[in-house]
């Protein structure tokens, strides 16, 4: 999966993040943050793409990635959170791609400002090189009652039935 596969899916991923977690009243750590092994290198090249913690509730996405295909919502995304050890998720999702790239918000607001992703409502979302920069994910986009754990957030892309990237995310809430 290319890096604008990564970046859509650590993008959903803080965004699910942001509705559940409210860093005001927690320290919120990122624990891992790995592509998904059996990534078809043909679909996303992750690139430079990373996340990183630049204080106690802030965080930023960073880098380069490239999708290799043109996506529609042929192209699934697929979500679930969990957390400890539970194999029930806390929260789960599917939805197309574009219909995924279209969520309004703040989070997908800022990250187009800072990126040269398309805009909404393009779809199919082109093939090609993608670059985020510095966006910072804070603890005012995150929402309040959000239990302390240890929970994995994944985010998969799929298309006809087969994984064709995703990653994982583990987060530490106190």
């Amino acid at each position: 999966m290319d890096r604008q596969n990564t970046a859509c899916f650590v993008v959903a991923i803080l965004a699910l993040s942001a509705q559940t977690i409210d860093s005001a009243l927690y320290d919120i750590s990122i624990d891992s943050f790995e592509p998904y092994s059996g990534t078809d290198p043909s679909f996303i090249d992750y690139g430079t793409l990373r996340v990183s913690k630049k204080s106690r509730n802030l965080f930023v996405i960073d880098g380069q990635f490239e999708f290799f295909e043109n996506m529609d919502d042929d192209t699934r995304c697929v979500f679930q959170i969990n957390l400890g050890d539970n194999s029930q998720p806390v929260m789960s999702g599917n939805s197309g791609f574009c219909e995924a790239m279209d969520v309004d918000g703040k989070v997908m607001e800022t990250l187009r400002q800072l990126s040269n992703l398309p805009g909404k409502g393009d779809c199919p979302f082109p093939k090609g090189k993608y670059h985020i920069d510095k966006y910072e994910l804070n603890q005012s986009q995150l929402p309040p009652m959000v239990p302390p754990g240890k929970y994995t957030l994944e985010v998969q892309m799929v298309q006809n039935d087969k994984i064709k990237g995703g990653y994982k995310l583990r987060v530490t809430i106190k």
